[in-house]
């Protein structure tokens, strides 16, 4: 599952810096079906990862983690209509860069956790 969080999060962030500098509708296309082919592996590899991780709690584990992406959704749109009004939309790609740059850390440390279970056992 690593490689696959690796590879989408690749295509998350070509779709990013891909959007923010183009402006035709093809390329934005791209850009867009990038972002979408990167995020769509996103949510089945975190929940893969915690039901792997607390295989005791999966439903209370699987429960928090749908929170902590509906906060996180939330937050993210209110964050981005917010600079988009102070300044403007363009700021959106380095916003998601900068979100998809918090997701792979909080999934390094998870994985790192899985690593270490593994060796207890």
């Amino acid at each position: 599952t690593r490689w696959i969080m690796m590879l989408r999060s690749t295509l998350i962030l070509a779709g990013a810096l891909l959007l923010g500098f183009v402006s035709s509708f093809p390329a934005v296309l791209l850009a867009v079906s990038c972002l979408g082919a990167g995020f769509a592996a996103v949510f089945p590899v975190i929940l893969g990862t915690v039901g792997e991780l607390y295989p005791e709690l999966t439903g209370t584990a699987f429960s928090v983690v749908i929170v902590m992406a509906l906060t996180g959704n939330t937050l993210f749109n209110y964050l981005v209509g917010l600079i988009s009004r102070i300044r403007d939309i363009s700021y959106f790609p380095y916003i998601l860069i900068f979100c998809v740059v918090g997701l792979l850390i909080l999934y390094s440390i998870a994985n790192r956790k899985m690593d270490n279970k593994r060796n207890l056992n």
